[in-house]
C-alpha cells in the first residue's frame, strides 16, 4: 500500500473564544451605539440589560467575562450593581468598567475601590471602543 503524505492537508483552526460581554445601559439609542460599535469589530458575544436588576439577573445565569455599566439606571444603578458584583458574588474575575457620562472624581474613585478595570466617560469615540474594552479586559487576565 503506497501512503502519499502530500495527499493529506491538515489544517490548524486557532480556536477563537469570544468574550461573553453584559452591557448596563438604559438608553436604547446608546445600546444601539455600543452594539454598532462592538458587534463586527471584535471577539464580543453580547448581551443587553435596560437597568441593574435585570443586568443582575443576566449575571448570575450568564457568568459574563466583561460587564460594561452605566452609573445611571433605573431599579439598581451601576453603582449598585458593581457593589452587587464585587462584594455580595465576592465576583473579582469579572472585567468590569463604566460607562457613564458621570465624570465627577469621588464617584470615578468610588468605583476603582470597588474594582473597576476601566472608566469611560460618555460622549466617547464609538470607533475605538471595542480597542479600549480589549484592552481593559486584557490588562484585567
Amino acid at each position: 500500500m503506497y501512503f502519499n503524505p502530500l495527499s493529506i492537508l491538515f489544517i490548524m483552526v486557532e480556536e477563537t473564544s469570544l468574550i461573553k460581554t453584559l452591557i448596563a445601559e438604559d438608553d436604547s439609542r446608546m445600546q444601539s451605539l455600543i452594539n454598532l460599535a462592538l458587534a463586527k469589530k471584535g471577539p464580543f458575544e453580547i448581551r443587553f440589560a435596560a437597568n441593574g436588576v435585570e443586568a443582575m439577573e443576566i449575571y448570575e445565569e450568564w457568568k459574563p467575562d466583561l460587564v460594561l455599566l452605566d452609573i445611571m439606571m433605573p431599579l439598581l444603578n451601576g453603582y449598585q450593581t458593581l457593589k452587587e458584583i464585587r462584594q455580595t458574588h465576592d465576583d473579582n474575575q469579572t472585567t468590569v468598567i463604566m460607562l457613564t457620562s458621570v465624570s465627577a472624581k469621588s464617584e470615578i474613585v468610588a468605583c476603582v475601590d470597588l474594582g473597576i478595570q476601566g472608566y469611560i466617560v460618555k460622549p466617547f469615540n464609538y470607533r475605538n471602543l471595542s480597542e479600549k474594552l480589549l484592552e481593559y479586559h486584557q490588562a484585567a487576565s
